[in-house]
This record gives C-alpha cells, sequence and structure tokens, in this order.
C-alpha cells in the first residue's frame, strides 16, 4: 500500500467545495456540487484555468437537453416507496 506524499491536493478539493456550497447555497445536490468540482478540475487541466475560450461540443449540447438535466420521476413511484412498509 502507498500513501500520498501530502493532502494538498485534498485539502483544495475540500477548499474549492466550500466554495461552492455557501450558506446562501445549502440546498445543492450531491450530483451538483460533484459536476461543479469535475468541471472546475477539468477546465483547469486542459487550459489556463479559465473558460472564456471554452468551446463546448456537439455531444455536449446534445447530453444537456430537459429530459437529462431534469428527469422526470414517476409520482406514484415516489409515493409507494414513501409509504412502503
Amino acid at each position: 500500500m502507498s500513501l500520498p506524499h501530502s493532502n494538498a491536493q485534498c485539502e483544495r478539493i475540500f477548499s474549492k467545495m466550500n466554495r461552492i456550497k455557501t450558506k446562501s447555497r445549502n440546498r445543492l445536490i450531491t450530483s451538483t456540487v460533484s459536476a461543479t468540482l469535475m468541471t472546475s478540475e477539468c477546465i483547469k487541466e486542459h487550459g489556463r484555468g479559465i473558460c472564456v475560450d471554452f468551446v463546448p461540443s456537439k455531444e455536449m449540447f446534445d447530453r444537456m437537453c430537459s429530459n437529462n438535466l431534469y428527469p422526470k420521476t414517476d409520482l406514484i413511484d415516489t409515493y409507494d416507496f414513501i409509504l412502503k412498509d
């Protein structure tokens, strides 16, 4: 088993997460926070740390449809889950 030489990267991620999830944005769900962190890291790795020059691909636009961003749940299934003994 190998251990990391430092925990600086972990601390950076926690700091970044604290900047994203503030008192005024405390209702963000985990997947939103995770996606925001991943986007930030991706921009940092593949660019100069700024997103001004970023051009999304057609595939990215296709994935940003309302069905993917806001999936509909069946209320009957939700009620069954809540009322299950």
